[in-house]
């Protein structure tokens, strides 16, 4: 198969984006070099306001950033998260405008799937038969934690079942949604099935082998998580139970008191910090408040730093998300988003604003 250039060196500044976009300007030198960290902000702040009828999102998201740089001691954390969520969507910007009229959307995803299957498969190569990782353990894999080596997995899973129409497409899905199952995290895993199932309800898309295939893939899905990993099977279990129940007390027992609860408990602090703060923490300030660097949730992260303005920014997210017609692009953005409601802090989900970004610059065609 020839390769098209143009499309494999976006998918390629995407792969690069997605493994290692949050650390393009590491925290260590933004801690030691605060007036260039800031150069860097007010730049992309700059770069992202002459694109800004395409670009509203993420330069609302340096505009609101400001008065936490301007205002208050320097907060480390805060500008590096900022920064790099920013220059990641920035970089695709710059792509789009360069290459415009040239590149392919669905080959580019295929592409990215490829180079992101392959990084996925070498890890797991290197750490079954080096490291003697037999699946199932919550271990660091590669450059990445279990939650996050678990979202790659699963999203090259979700690109091949929405992009790819070859022979073995069930196949090479299954590998990878095995492969996210073993890592045994619940967030990415749920995030998944939600998106696939998001993208069947289009009335468009069930019809005849469509939904044989589709119910195939639940089936075996479902066997393959019971098999290597018995405590998620309990997890959607308890989700089921709690559907009919309405007792949360079922989501914090048995196995899903660790992490669950731990959320959970963090979501309503973060809650009622924003009740207290109305006007926001201020970026990167979570840490003074909580336990970790970040509230484990997207909404609630904006809200709390940002305050009520962080509600304008949700919904340029939401209407971005409506203006998308490519249902396969938003059954990705739906994964992107799904996860950040459980783990990681603005930079490790800047891959939605990415995505978002891409989808409201208007040439991935809509889906028939």
């Amino acid at each position: 198969m020839k390769i098209n250039l143009v499309d494999f060196f976006f998918a390629l500044a995407l792969f690069v984006i997605f493994l290692i976009g949050k650390h393009l300007i590491p925290l260590s030198l933004v801690g030691e070099s605060g007036f260039f960290s800031l150069f860097i902000f007010y730049f992309l702040l700059c770069f992202l306001f002459f694109f800004i009828n395409k670009t509203l999102l993420p330069f609302l998201l340096a505009l609101l950033a400001v008065p936490s740089f301007l205002v208050g001691e320097f907060n480390v954390f805060g500008v590096y998260k900022i920064i790099n969520s920013l220059l990641s969507v920035s970089i695709i910007v710059c792509i789009f405008f360069l290459y415009k009229k040239r590149i392919d959307f669905n080959r580019s995803m295929l592409y990215f799937s490829f180079l992101l299957g392959v990084y996925v498969l070498l890890i797991v190569f290197y750490m079954f038969f080096f490291r003697g990782w037999g699946g199932g353990e919550r271990i660091v894999m590669g450059l990445n934690g279990p939650i996050t080596f678990s979202r790659f997995s699963l999203l090259v899973c979700l690109i091949v079942f929405l992009y790819y129409d070859g022979k073995f497409k069930i196949l090479i899905a299954l590998l990878f949604f095995i492969i996210g199952v073993v890592m045994a995290s619940k967030g990415p895993l749920l995030a998944c099935v939600i998106s696939i199932m998001y993208y069947y309800v289009d009335f468009k898309k069930i019809r005849g082998g469509r939904v044989f295939g589709f119910l195939f893939f639940l089936l075996a899905a479902f066997y393959l998580i019971d098999y290597f990993s018995p405590r998620i099977t309990q997890f959607f279990s308890d989700i089921i139970s709690f559907a009919f129940s309405l007792d949360a007390s079922i989501l914090l027992s048995n196995n899903n008191s660790g992490s669950v609860g731990a959320r959970w408990y963090e979501w309503l602090h973060a809650i009622e910090v924003f009740r207290n703060n109305p006007s926001g923490i201020g970026v990167g300030n979570w840490s003074k408040y909580g336990e970790h660097l970040y509230p484990h949730n997207l909404i609630l992260e904006i809200l709390v730093e940002f305050g009520f303005l962080g509600f304008y920014l949700l919904f340029i997210i939401y209407y971005y998300f409506l203006s998308i017609k490519n249902i396969k692009l938003k059954a990705i953005i739906l994964f992107v988003f799904l996860n950040s409601l459980f783990s990681g802090s603005f930079v490790d989900n800047s891959f939605l604003f990415v995505f978002l970004v891409i989808g409201r610059l208007g040439y991935v065609r809509k889906y028939n």
